[in-house]
């Protein structure tokens, strides 16, 4: 298959399944009148991350582009700060830098192929993630997460699928396997981005962020048990730092 259609089934599965799940718990898919511009910038952000993130690694090496795209936190936290006029405790803005020292060490980039496109891209994933987590949090203030994160796949549906039409990017898989790992992927993504508008509905914004630095760490522990890959000390010192600071940013979620 191709990353463009796994991006368009993707979206499309959102919108059928995340649509019809909606309806069924909430009892409506009607989207409140306040809620509509922030939704919007959801979807918007959605559709940054999903295009930004994934394009980068065709221009720059994966691990930078994930240490570039996991600068989020401290800008969801940055703003926080500058919205509510006043610095983050020093403990707090401690556990942020800690967890992206430890991401550094644990991602190992490469700095030898500096692709500026490929740099903007991750950036603009990143900011994508910020678009993101704040609109959805202000958005769940008046409307039901299900709902918001319905909406926001449907905006990202029609420019996927141009994009695929556009660059003549179709392909379904042609194994079994393929189809498992495609089916697997759009799971994984449903789950994710649900649990995401879930989260900023009862945590601070700049919390959620925080914690989602466990996800290359997951990655990186997936490829040690699964493919074998080789982690180094310092990779291992990386995760272990990140995982202290994931637990020690939920303890201090109210040190403001």
């Amino acid at each position: 298959s191709t990353p463009l259609t796994l991006i368009m089934i993707r979206g499309a599965l959102g919108v059928i399944v995340l649509f019809v799940v909606a309806y069924a718990t909430t009892g409506s898919i009607t989207l409140p009148r306040q809620a509509w511009r922030s939704t919007i910038l959801a979807g918007i952000g959605l559709t940054m991350i999903t295009f930004g993130y994934m394009s980068s690694v065709a221009y720059i090496p994966v691990g930078l582009a994930a240490l570039i795209f996991y600068t989020f936190p401290l800008v969801v936290l940055a703003i926080e700060s500058i919205r509510e006029r006043r610095l983050p405790g020093p403990r707090r803005l401690a556990t942020f830098i800690v967890a992206f020292a430890g991401l550094g060490l644990a991602l190992g980039p490469s700095f030898d192929t500096l692709n500026p496109l490929g740099i903007g891209l991750a950036f603009m994933g990143g900011l994508g993630t910020v678009v993101l987590l704040l609109a959805a949090a202000r958005a769940s203030e008046v409307a039901e997460p299900m709902v918001i994160v319905s909406y926001a796949n449907l905006f990202l549906l029609p420019i996927a699928g141009g994009s695929m039409i556009f660059f003549d990017a179709f392909a379904l898989p042609e194994t079994g396997l393929g189809w498992t790992a495609l089916g697997g992927a759009g799971l994984a993504y449903l789950i994710g981005v649900t649990a995401q508008m879930f989260a900023v509905k009862y945590a601070r914004a700049s919390d959620v962020s925080v914690v989602h630095n466990i996800e290359p760490v997951v990655s990186i522990a997936v490829a040690w048990f699964v493919l074998n890959e080789t982690l180094s000390p310092l990779q291992l010192v990386g995760v272990a730092l990140v995982i202290a600071a994931i637990f020690a940013g939920t303890r201090l979620s109210k040190d403001l």
